[in-house]
């Protein structure tokens, strides 16, 4: 066992009785056995077993006992399976077999054989009826399986799963559905549901193995075509939870497509569709927030780098293709987003800004005590691996910020140019009356500044007036819908 690095888990209960008809085996790796073992207070075990290079054949495996009485068989030959089951298994027949004791519950019965055959799917077909009950596999797996019950029937090109539960890492799944045989293989129609599935219990361990970069994945061409619905109450990886979700997957031998009609996470609304081929993969979403709470989606996003309090709107359409290591740089779209009144309480971009010119509201920030804000806006695109701000601008009682430029989504290559008006005590009450505002107009002072570098914490330099675009100046325009004048001062000598 410890030569073939077998699994613990498939060592056997001692002490054993063996008895061979026929042994035979060669330098090269080949293996022939007829043989039987008897286990203690446990079934008979009785094999007939060929093994060569690129072929692994259970000719016949017969387990006895006073509960089980079955017939297995399988053929393993490059992309081709064949197996077989016949009679009755109960579960704790196998449990009698192994020093590590399994669940000893549940029963398999019937006659079925299936064949499989990869380089050939028209080949591929099912005959008989199956039925398991209470089935606990983990033996077999290596990790949590129990089929709870599942009946299957097949006869001629057709296949019907009438009933299926079913139970991986205590997650629970039921699915239902039909395949049938046609000249380019097995087609199926199937819905899968779940309460719940855990993405990371359900991730299968790590290869060690390196992987090839531009290597074709192996499960093309998709061994099955058809379409498949999935729901479950939720979808949850490592940091995120999307609940609910709801999908159609569509095969074909050369191209899976699915679309995602209902999915929801932190606050965000995303329906989608993803398109994969052996050459590459295509992916377009709609995102949509309607008055979420900020904060909790931000914390749910990012971590604790953003700390913001208020409530969102937002919307984006994104596309994007290629290889996975290109998604993001050729990512297209638009994206715009607007909070509304709430406290800045963490966010670098805003409080190195604040921090250049010296305003008493990043103390506040730094204290943990955060200043409020009444709206924040932003309006733009992605090309390049960027996120092309068009406008963005943020209205606060310690200053007014407007800004355009672009973010660096692939590394710490951003910059942006930002027009900084500081609030006066004047200003901050001529604008809380539109009356008095829309007579009197109001005169703000801009400064100029850059941000460049690592967007999560940028670096701020002064900008002359030169760098004061009518596109800057614009945005304060429309956004504050100012009647008064900007006035830009004057650098000093």
């Amino acid at each position: 066992l410890e030569r073939g690095a077998v699994a613990a888990r498939f060592e056997p209960r001692t002490p054993l009785r063996f008895a061979a008809r026929r042994i035979a085996w060669s330098p090269k790796g080949a293996l022939e056995a007829d043989a039987s073992v008897q286990f203690p207070s446990g079934p008979e075990l009785a094999f007939n077993l060929a093994s060569r290079e690129k072929l692994l054949e259970l000719k016949r495996v017969a387990i006895k006992d006073a509960r089980s009485d079955a017939v297995l068989s399988a053929r393993l030959a490059g992309q081709r399976i064949e197996a077989g089951f016949s009679g009755t298994l109960a579960g704790t027949s196998i449990a009698a077999m192994l020093k590590s004791t399994p669940s000893d519950s549940g029963v398999a019965q019937g006659d079925f054989r299936v064949t499989v055959d990869r380089a050939q799917p028209q080949e591929s077909i099912g005959q008989g009826r199956l039925q398991i009950e209470a089935l606990d596999l983990a033996w077999l797996a290596g990790r949590k399986l129990r089929i709870e019950s599942v009946s299957l029937s097949a006869e001629g090109d057709d296949l019907r799963v009438v009933q299926g539960r079913f139970a991986v890492e205590d997650q629970q799944f039921e699915l239902r559905g039909e395949g049938r045989r046609t000249a380019q293989g097995p087609v199926i129609q199937a819905r899968l549901e779940s309460p719940g599935i855990d993405l990371e219990r359900l991730r299968p361990p790590p290869d060690k193995a390196p992987k090839a970069d531009n290597k074709p994945s192996a499960i093309w061409p998709l061994p099955v075509t058809g379409r498949v619905e999935v729901r479950s109450g939720f979808v949850q990886s490592k940091r995120h939870r999307i609940e609910p979700f709801a999908g159609v997957l569509a095969l074909e031998r050369q191209r899976a497509r699915l679309e995602v009609k209902e999915a929801r996470t932190c606050g965000v609304s995303f329906p989608l569709e993803l398109e994969a081929t052996p050459e590459d993969m295509s992916l377009a979403a709609r995102l949509s927030m309607r008055n979420e709470p900020l904060q909790a989606a931000l914390k749910c996003l990012t971590g604790d780098r953003i700390a913001l309090t208020g409530n969102i709107d937002l919307t984006a359409d994104l596309k994007t293709s290629g290889r996975q290591p290109d998604l993001v740089r050729n990512l297209t779209g638009s994206l715009q987003a607007e909070a509304r009144n709430g406290r800045v309480n963490k966010f670098a971009l805003i409080g190195n800004i604040l921090a250049f010119r010296g305003l008493a509201s990043l103390e506040d920030m730094e204290k943990g005590e955060g200043f409020p804000y009444r709206r924040m806006t932003a309006k733009g695109h992605f090309a390049g691996g960027q996120f092309m701000l068009e406008e963005g601008f943020f209205d606060s009682n310690a200053a007014r910020l407007a800004a355009s430029g672009n973010i660096d989504l692939l590394g710490a290559n951003s910059h942006l140019s930002v027009l900084i008006a500081p609030l006066t005590t004047v200003e901050r009450f001529v604008g809380a009356i539109p009356l008095i505002g829309d007579v009197f107009g109001g005169t703000m002072v801009a400064l100029p500044v850059g941000v460049n570098g690592d967007i999560r914490n940028p670096l701020i330099v002064p900008l002359g007036p030169r760098a004061i675009t009518d596109q800057l100046l614009g945005i304060f325009e429309r956004t504050l819908k100012l009647p008064g004048k900007l006035v830009v001062p004057a650098p000093k000598q």
